[in-house]
């Protein structure tokens, strides 16, 4: 968890809109994990919704 907070701190990301993303999305990926580089904290989607 740590690791996940300084990476999104080091990417400029708002920490607990990133964390909320990741765990909102996450479940979506349990079967497959095609997709979930969107969740990477230097992905456009994620700086699109967290900065």
């Amino acid at each position: 968890m740590y690791s996940m907070i300084e990476t999104a701190k080091a990417n400029y990301l708002n920490v607990f809109q990133y964390l909320y993303m990741v765990l909102l999305y996450l479940p979506d990926y349990k079967n497959g994990p095609e997709g979930i580089e969107q969740l990477h904290p230097w992905s456009e989607f994620i700086k699109e919704h967290c900065s």
